[in-house]
């Protein structure tokens, strides 16, 4: 709260909002549309200085739609600064009925870098009728855009969704969430179109891996693809060796970062259970994989197996982050807590490897025996925890360390971050309020990825926001 707080309406002076501009750094802001306060607020703004911004109106609130026309209307006249600033935007599902106002507003993106497209029933449709997004020949963004982040649900024509990721040009980072069961119907219509695919996209983030080949098709020769991050949760049946074929393909043996996540399993499987085959790639660096235990096998179990062959010393891998979720059952916490105590103890295959990181809710003792401080303290530089760790565990494992004498650099990390990707569609980062008011709240926070300020103004009854 500031000392001269901010009236009960929420609406901040103007030599208020130029101090907590002066505060933070000049260029680097977020401006989100949906939740300004008042078109005199940003009119008073200086809003030029903010680099990013969302347009997210809710069709259940008829306010957002006015604000972000406010903010449309203002950053056209003719003494806005704000034009060349502009490099992110997200679109939420109501922003097809401001198509025309955006459209009008073309100038403003001239350097747009990410778009940002919230979640979408009946994509298709949308694509087809919004010309927003539909205009031809390209999206009017899509000269410059090199971060596209899309989400689907109930999608019935994969030919347009493949066509507008095509016009992107420059697309160097592409996320994709998809909600449906894959159809092998749609096979024929993308593979004929994967070669169209952005000849430098480095990045991408998909929740169905059966899109994998379609990519690795797109991709085959290029060897262009440095991060992977899949995440999944209801195509969770015979996606291995899928994945593993993946792994094999040449597109994927340029790959540094490999995130699995949320790879909750089902029950019961149609067939054997498999893990990653990552010893094929032979470029890796950093490895994360977030699962959950179940009866029907410990993926933990095969993975560190699998990190344990000897083949795999030709990975150069320097991180490996395990985030773990056990069922209540304490013989599978049993089981696999016996694989983690053996795999810390046995003498580790990857030379290059520095740190590991566990993200686990139950740590167990049996992590953290003692015979295993020694050897690890010879390679690792840092063995961290997500998880706070008791006091008196944590106490006995830094004598330990002491006792491993000065040639040991291991370091024991309590509570580390785990880095996610950021995308338009989340571009609201953990956030510190600092003004409160009865209608409204004034918040700034940090990209922690960029490590950029923002300021976002919020309605206090909307727990969404």
């Amino acid at each position: 709260m500031f000392p001269n707080g901010t009236p009960p309406t929420g609406r901040l002076a103007p030599e208020l909002t130029d101090q907590i501009i002066d505060i933070l750094h000049r260029d680097h802001f977020y401006l989100v549309t949906c939740s300004l306060v008042c078109k005199a607020w940003l009119a008073r703004t200086r809003y030029h200085l903010f680099q990013n911004v969302v347009l997210a109106p809710r069709l259940t609130k008829p306010h957002t739609l006015t604000k972000c026309r406010d903010f449309l209307t203002l950053s056209r006249a003719p003494l806005c600064t704000f034009l060349p600033f502009v490099t992110k935007l997200s679109l939420d599902h109501g922003c097809e009925h401001m198509a025309p106002l955006i459209l009008s507003s073309q100038e403003i993106f001239g350097m747009l870098a990410a778009v940002g497209i919230a979640p979408i029933t009946l994509v298709h449709r949308f694509l087809e009728h919004s010309p927003l997004i539909s205009a031809s020949p390209h999206p009017f963004f899509a000269k410059s855009v090199t971060h596209l982040d899309l989400s689907f649900s109930k999608s019935g024509d994969w030919r347009s969704v493949v066509e507008y990721i095509c016009a992107f040009t420059k697309l160097e980072s592409l996320r994709i969430r998809d909600d449906n069961v894959w159809r092998a119907s749609w096979h024929d219509n993308l593979t004929t179109m994967a070669t169209a695919l952005p000849m430098p996209l480095r990045d991408i983030i998909i929740d169905n891996p059966t899109l994998l080949m379609w990519l690795s098709e797109g991709h085959a020769a290029r060897g262009s693809l440095h991060k992977l991050r899949l995440s999944f949760s209801r195509h969770s049946s015979g996606i291995w060796p899928t994945i593993n074929a993946f792994f094999r393909h040449p597109s994927a043996q340029a790959l540094e970062w490999l995130e699995l996540d949320r790879t909750r399993l089902p029950s019961q499987l149609d067939e054997p259970l498999e893990g990653p085959e990552i010893a094929s790639l032979s470029n890796l660096k950093h490895l994360q994989i977030a699962f959950w235990m179940n009866a029907a096998g410990s993926l933990l179990r095969d993975l560190l197996g699998r990190l344990q062959n000897p083949t795999n010393q030709v990975i150069p891998l320097e991180t490996l982050t395990l985030k773990v979720s056990f069922p209540p059952a304490a013989a599978y916490i049993s089981k696999d807590w016996q694989a983690i105590d053996a795999f810390l103890g046995s003498e580790l295959t990857f030379p290059h490897l520095r740190r590991v990181e566990f993200a686990v809710k139950e740590l167990a003792p049996e992590i953290l025996r003692r015979n295993h401080l020694p050897s690890l303290a010879d390679q690792l530089s840092i063995l961290a925890f997500e998880a706070e760790l008791d006091r008196p565990i944590a106490s006995a494992l830094r004598s330990d360390l002491r006792r491993c004498g000065e040639r040991s650099l291991l370091h024991i990390d309590e509570g580390f971050p785990l880095a996610e990707p950021k995308s338009p569609e989340h571009l609201l980062p953990p956030i510190i309020e600092i003004s409160d008011s009865e209608d409204e709240q004034i918040l700034v926070g940090q990209d922690d990825e960029n490590q950029i300020p923002v300021i976002i103004v919020t309605d206090t009854d909307d727990e969404s926001e």
